[in-house]
């Protein structure tokens, strides 16, 4: 058999292995067995929500709960001809100035350019136990999909109130999403190492400094209680806690070191949490320390800044409530461009040893009609209760714990193989999911 002849041969066999192999594949992508790509799953989220919006899939007989500390505005959100019920709980209204709801207003925005058909119940809240009243009415009411774009800065160890409202929400039917918080490059922890004088001493010294360009240094500092119990909890009276440990604030100037300000106890019923809030000129130069007991046996420390870097940081167990909540679908910020996690995105694990994050998903985002630019796990969380409303939607008979099943089998896997503290599954891959839910069976 002459060359010409083999060469023929050979191309006439590749190409029935090629059309065998693409129906093959196309076969799996319809069963849902198949993961998308990590480059395809974050590049194409946008194209992909419109190719399901065409094919009559756009959350549909859903419901979806915005709970959100800033309230949501209605018409500027886009959803007011779809809002069933709206409740404040607490003082301030669900319908703020404009300015004071953009957070709420973007996410109900966000929330609704993906699933353009479903419908709102809108709550806002002001302090914890406002939100788990605001969880229990949507739960009340049936809500399909719950979003809390919310970060709660106490330490929690997963069984704060929040988390167990969370908890008895998803046993109820209801699926909740949250974000895994913005303090990825703002947090550490580690054990009180104290000097002489009762200062603990980070890896470098004394102070930990802050970079950032706000003008509010906001910082929180929990322990474990059991290793450091309050002086209260000591002798036993019903005396106001006097918290073991403090955050100092000082501002460098050429006249040596100011202090700026101390923190405060979080909650009288909350003995181990303190937190330090000031406004700064955010020109100057500001480091904090942390001051406790010079004979304290071995306490876990735990610091963090909503609104600055910290030069010792951690970013391990970043994750904030509601974010460390275990039935929760807990989602951290994928950067498209660069087609990473974000710096900043919060990572587990949890308090109890669970990886944490579920999903990521894009963020920054546009949230037509928000003019400006939504960003952080709060953006990426109201994408992902979107897909979330149009799995439940294409496949309405899915548990919550279903739904999270779904998009963690078909999220596009990036960073190690398999699940991981940082990304999760991977990637939130809208048409894979939906997909797989269709030809599920419950």
């Amino acid at each position: 058999m002459d060359r010409e002849r083999l060469r023929l041969i050979a191309a006439a066999v590749l190409a029935v292995l090629l059309v065998l192999g693409g129906l093959l594949g196309t076969s799996a992508w319809g069963l849902g067995a198949d993961r998308p790509a990590p480059s395809e799953a974050s590049r194409s989220e946008s194209t992909a929500v419109d190719e399901l919006h065409e094919r009559g899939v756009t959350g549909s007989n859903v419901t979806v709960g915005v709970v959100s500390a800033t309230g949501v505005d209605p018409s500027a959100a886009g959803v007011d001809d779809r809002v069933v019920a709206a409740r404040a709980f607490g003082t301030e209204g669900v319908v703020p100035a404009s300015e004071s709801a953009r957070h709420g207003t973007a996410t109900a925005a966000t929330v609704a350019d993906v699933a353009p058909d479903a419908e709102f119940y809108l709550a806002s809240f002001d302090a914890a136990t406002d939100f788990t009243a605001a969880l229990r009415w949507m739960r009340r009411s049936n809500v399909d999909v719950i979003v809390a774009p919310v970060s709660l800065y106490a330490r929690t160890d997963g069984d704060a109130d929040v988390n167990r409202a969370i908890e008895r929400t998803v046993a109820a039917g209801s699926i909740v999403v949250v974000p895994a918080g913005n303090v990825g490059l703002s947090h550490w922890r580690g054990e009180f190492a104290p000097n002489r004088t009762g200062t603990h001493r980070f890896a470098g010294g004394p102070r930990t400094y802050l970079r950032g360009e706000d003008s509010r240094v906001s910082v929180w500092l929990s322990w474990n209680r059991s290793a450091a119990p309050t002086r209260a909890e000591q002798t036993g009276d019903g005396e106001s806690p006097s918290p073991p440990f403090s955050v100092e604030l000082y501002r460098e100037t050429e006249r040596g070191n100011r202090l700026v300000g101390r923190s405060v106890p979080y909650h009288p019923s909350d003995g181990r949490t303190v937190r330090l809030s000031r406004r700064v000129d955010p020109t100057g130069t500001y480091f904090v320390t942390i001051r406790g007991p010079r004979d304290a046996g071995p306490v876990a420390l735990r610091l963090l800044s909503p609104t600055h870097t910290l030069q010792y940081r951690d970013r391990a167990g970043s994750l904030v409530a509601p974010g460390d909540a275990q039935r929760a679908i807990t989602v951290g910020a994928w950067d498209p461009r660069r087609e990473r996690v974000h710096r900043y995105s919060g990572a587990g694990p949890t308090a109890d040893g669970r990886t944490g994050v579920d999903v990521v998903a894009p963020s920054p985002r546009e949230a037509p009609p928000v003019a400006a630019e939504f960003d952080g796990t709060s953006a990426a969380s109201a994408y992902v209760a979107g897909v979330a409303a149009l799995v439940r939607s294409a496949n309405p008979d899915l548990t919550p714990r279903q739904v999270n099943a779904v998009l963690a089998a078909t999220a596009g896997d990036v960073g190690p193989a398999g699940r991981d503290p940082v990304s999760g599954y991977g990637v939130v891959a809208p048409n894979a999911a939906v997909g797989r839910a269709r030809n599920l069976s419950t």
